[in-house]
């Protein structure tokens, strides 16, 4: 339990709707389809490729929404020299000390792959998954490159009508395995574990069921934590013993747990999801905080900005990679009654308050 009652105070960011890495060296930003990069060596900004009249549109945050034209996944190299973007269907390569964008690979199912979900192992090695509809449930690739997202292989399909799409792609630092959870129905929610990055010969958690359906993992030295990304039944914190395999049912949680963040002192985040199901039952995002990935206190509760969720999208808060503490960490907004598009310096604070702005 804790000993004390936390809240969070934030601190807006201009012209970020977007961080999608920030640590004490440097900090990767969008807005839009512009690209934002700030160290002490560089600071440069870049467009992503866009159609002039998808431009035009997206110069007004509502059709941005509606459109997701300010969607995409960036994630930085190991050795901090190139930059891997999905975005509008393809996947960016972007060399830090030249400057220079190029077009890399065109995704098959989805236009971006979900915040976080881009595994970043050194030096430049980058994973990645397809996170599309996949209404057909065709076969779903693993896209792999170790050349900082200049050519891309596949070492790893999942078969058609085995899932829907891939949640992300994550790196164990206690085994060094990687870990990929998938969607999103009945029959298709697993966790693979892959030994090493030639992907092969998986060990296959799970029964297909909603208990195995997660966008993120948390790791610790004995145990595999997830919270559920279900909007079909209730949400439930699961633990799973590395040793034998076995899962234990935690907390409930109010909706879907999309977004996860473990900070460098020792604390954990996660955030719930505003979305359409039966397994959603509050119209808030609530965020949560933990020192031992059992034991969850609430810091923050941000209400959905009231538009159709169909159309302007789920009301979700996104963390940023990097390492980051409790007194410097990052938040992205979406569909949040004034907070929508924009980006957050965020601070833990050991207070009774419930939120400062």
């Amino acid at each position: 339990m804790f000993p004390n009652n936390y809240c969070l105070s934030l601190k807006a960011l201009n012209k970020k709707e977007i961080v999608h890495h920030a640590d004490d060296e440097i900090m990767i930003s969008s807005h839009f389809n512009s690209v934002n990069v700030v160290s002490a060596n560089i600071n440069v900004s870049f467009k992503l490729p866009l159609p002039f009249y998808l431009y035009l549109i997206g110069l007004f945050r509502l059709f941005r929404r509606v459109l997701r034209l300010d969607k995409s996944s960036i994630a930085l190299s190991q050795d901090r020299t190139s930059l891997v973007i999905t975005y509008g269907g393809y996947v960016y390569s972007y060399c830090l000390k030249l400057g220079e964008l190029h077009r890399t690979l065109k995704l098959e199912q989805c236009r971006t792959v979900l915040h976080m979900s881009i595994a970043s192992l050194s030096p430049k090695t980058f994973i990645l998954g397809e996170y599309g509809r996949n209404k057909e449930r065709a076969e779903v690739p693993i896209y792999i490159s170790q050349d900082g997202g200049k050519t891309w292989n596949v070492p790893f399909t999942f078969p058609a009508n085995s899932i829907r799409h891939i949640h992300g792609i994550y790196h164990d630092r206690f085994t060094g395995h990687i870990w990929v959870p998938t969607g999103d129905f009945e029959g298709e929610c697993y966790i693979y574990e892959f030994e090493d990055i030639t992907l092969s010969n998986p060990v296959v958690h799970g029964d297909g069921s909603q208990v195995w359906r997660t966008v993120s993992v948390f790791f610790s030295e004995k145990t595999v934590v997830w919270a559920m990304d279900s909007e079909l039944e209730t949400s439930h914190l699961v633990i799973m013993d590395r040793g034998s395999g076995k899962i234990s049912k935690g907390r409930v949680f109010p909706g879907p747990i999309w977004y996860i963040k473990s900070l460098m002192d020792g604390w954990h985040l996660l955030q719930t999801t505003v979305e359409n199901g039966e397994g959603v039952v509050s119209k808030n995002v609530h965020i949560y905080i933990s020192n031992d990935l059992e034991n969850w206190q609430e810091i923050a509760v941000l209400p959905h900005d009231g538009l159709p969720l169909r159309y302007f999208k789920n009301a979700v808060v996104a963390f940023a990679n990097g390492a980051q503490s409790s007194q410097k960490f990052y938040l992205s907004a979406e569909a949040i009654k004034g907070m929508d598009g924009k980006s957050f310096e965020c601070k833990l604070n050991n207070s009774e308050k419930n939120l400062n702005d």
